[in-house]
């Protein structure tokens, strides 16, 4: 599915019904798309925007970082428990190329910069 402008238009064509759920990482336009595709009984989440708790009621996900989180990821990737998809690997002499594949929006999987 491509994202961007349109999407509330195409996603009847893949899920006539709606989908079951909303994972928002930066929309402009949580709420108006959110209500076009989301089906009934559906929720939502987000890491940016407060409308997905407040607004729509769904969830609203702020993360904080510990090292005690990131050591039991750590050992959950490590076991093979979690698998991280990478999209493309640069090194950090064209961080300037990850940042521009990120900006683009489309990206499945991880951008990493190596260092």
């Amino acid at each position: 599915m491509e994202y961007g402008d349109g999407l509330a238009e195409r996603v009847p064509g893949l899920a006539p019904q709606g989908v079951d759920v909303v994972l928002d990482y930066g929309s402009d336009d949580l709420v108006p798309t959110t209500r076009a595709v989301l089906a009934e009984g559906g929720t939502v989440a987000s890491v940016i925007n407060t409308a997905a708790r407040d607004d729509l009621g769904g969830h609203y996900v702020w993360v904080r970082p510990s090292t005690t989180d990131l050591d039991a990821l750590t050992r959950l990737i490590d076991d093979g428990a979690v698998k991280v998809d990478v999209a493309q690997v640069f090194e950090l002499a064209d961080a300037g190329a990850a940042h521009d594949l990120v900006a683009e929006g489309h990206v499945r999987g991880k951008v990493v910069v190596r260092v």
